[in-house]
């Protein structure tokens, strides 16, 4: 895929390399899109290969999300207008609807469970706002 980074292009790549890992980078792409991560490029995640065979199986495991989140700070931007993720994110469901229905859902209890269970000291309304509105920017029906 070189320096391409449009995300369309990635399945249609994946179409014919895996089919079985479009969904998980769907996932993938959904994760990063709600969680502002500037730093997936197609060159920063991988496909995992059937030991002996060498057959392609599916999407290696998440990695690369450190510059996710508050990772750099609280955002200033909270209703993140015009966010280039977002707007990349929707024109590939947009482009297939199919691909809408490996998006799970989120509620802000979910996300309030899950910063429960951080051992760190977060100011968790103002994530579980600005990962909601970031989800809920994302063409889902």
């Amino acid at each position: 895929m070189g320096s391409n980074e449009n995300y369309s292009d990635v399945v249609a790549a994946l179409k014919e390399l895996c089919p079985d890992a479009i969904p998980d980078y769907i996932k993938m792409i959904f994760l990063d899109t709600i969680v502002a991560n500037p730093d997936r490029r197609t060159n920063n995640f991988g496909l995992l290969r059937e030991v002996k065979s060498g057959k392609l199986i599916g999407l290696a495991p998440n990695f690369d999300n450190n510059m996710a989140l508050i990772a750099r700070g609280y955002p200033r931007n909270i209703k993140s207008q015009n966010d280039v993720l977002i707007r990349l994110f929707n024109e590939l469901l947009g482009g297939n609807n199919n691909y809408k229905s490996y998006i799970p859902e989120l509620t802000a209890e979910i996300l309030r469970h899950v910063l429960s269970m951080l051992h760190m000291k977060v100011k968790s309304q103002f994530i579980v706002d600005y990962v909601m509105g970031r989800y809920g920017q994302i063409t889902k029906e």
